[in-house]
């Protein structure tokens, strides 16, 4: 990561008058300062201080980098990540909802916390607070579960609705798909496929080849030559768009 000099400057003396305040949000700005410049060492002795006065910015920032392990070895590791962000969680503050949405994902993952209860706890917290993200991991995590299962039990069925409705209405632009993708098949809700042709429809116009390539599937199956291939060429144009703006 990093920032340009005068941008630098400006964190640094922005964080600089937020101590002479004795805001302890000085310290985390502070830290994040010398993060962009590469200091790890200055950063982590900035976010101790802010940690040391109950900044919540503080002790999520340390976690991150005692999870990314560019802290000192001889004082934190890998496991202390955890530690960090509960502590950040417990907060209650804005940041709160961060640590939460990180934990969530931290206790989903098998090869790290390997806790789904906690996880999902965590991410229910995140969700009550509309957050986006939160939405979006419990939506997936349902809908795998209920894949899995074959999507016969109604109960994971309609779980994986629910999250995926409330994440949709968050954040259509990322989750139009998704929410169409289980109102076409009736996961959870009663089938409605022109609600979900028009999700499919807005999903390309936010810039998505997957509506796109939803659309030619259905209408293929329809026997709808004309309309199969005009959302084909649609589809292969917005995935190229999409490969040219990731490289």
């Amino acid at each position: 990561m990093s920032a340009p000099t005068d941008d630098i400057f400006s964190i640094f003396n922005e964080a600089d008058s937020l101590i002479d305040q004795g805001n302890p949000e000085g310290y985390a700005l502070l830290g994040e300062a010398h993060y962009l410049q590469g200091d790890f060492d200055n950063a982590t002795i900035a976010f101790e201080k802010g940690i040391e006065m109950g900044n919540a910015r503080a002790m999520y920032d340390l976690a991150l980098m005692c999870y990314d392990g560019l802290v000192d070895n001889s004082h934190y590791d890998w496991y202390d990540a955890e530690r960090f962000m509960t502590m950040c969680y417990n907060t209650g503050t804005d940041m709160a909802t961060e640590a939460a949405v990180w934990l969530g994902e931290y206790f989903l993952e098998s090869t790290e916390g390997d806790d789904p209860e906690f996880g999902i706890d965590y991410l229910q917290y995140a969700a009550d607070k509309k957050n986006s993200r939160a939405l979006e991991l419990l939506a997936d995590y349902f809908f795998s579960r209920a894949e899995d299962k074959g999507f016969e039990d109604e109960s994971l069925n309609a779980k994986a609705f629910q999250y995926q409705q409330d994440a949709y209405e968050v954040d259509p632009h990322e989750q139009s798909y998704n929410y169409g993708y289980l109102l076409y098949f009736g996961i959870g809700t009663p089938q409605n496929i022109r609600l979900a042709l028009k999700l499919y429809e807005e999903d390309y116009e936010f810039g998505h080849h997957e509506g796109a390539e939803a659309l030619m599937e259905h209408y293929e199956k329809e026997g709808m030559k004309k309309e199969a291939q005009w959302w084909k060429e649609r589809a292969i144009k917005a995935k190229q768009k999409r490969l040219e703006q990731d490289n």
